[in-house]
């Protein structure tokens, strides 16, 4: 029993190492403007059953980047769940919404006419 517990202590901690460098790397590919690797490389961390407000949010910048704005107040709204006082998400929500939400501005009415 002593062995099969170590054994499973050390199979979490590589995963979790091996989560964190993934994690850096998506980082750094985002830098690099590789927004797409990035972001299949934050899925691959999520696909671990690994998850964070700093994952959640890092994604959402992602898809804001690519001005996939659903997708992004989507992971932004998670990202909330798992930290409700982060100003910075709710903020990211809030610029999500007006851009979801910018309609074409009102012609006036003489050059309608």
């Amino acid at each position: 029993m002593r062995i099969f517990n170590i054994i499973l202590i050390l199979f979490i901690s590589v995963n979790s190492f091996s989560a964190d460098r993934l994690f850096v790397k998506a980082d750094s590919l985002f830098q690099e403007n590789n927004i797409d690797e990035a972001i299949s490389l934050y899925q691959e961390i999520l696909d671990k059953n690994m998850e964070s407000s700093e994952l959640y949010y890092n994604i959402g910048i992602c898809y804001f980047q690519i001005e996939e704005f659903k997708k992004s107040k989507s992971y932004f709204q998670k990202s909330l769940v798992l930290n409700p006082k982060s100003a910075i998400v709710k903020d990211r929500i809030s610029q999500c919404n007006l851009k979801l939400n910018k309609k074409e501005p009102p012609k006036l009415f003489y050059t309608i006419w």
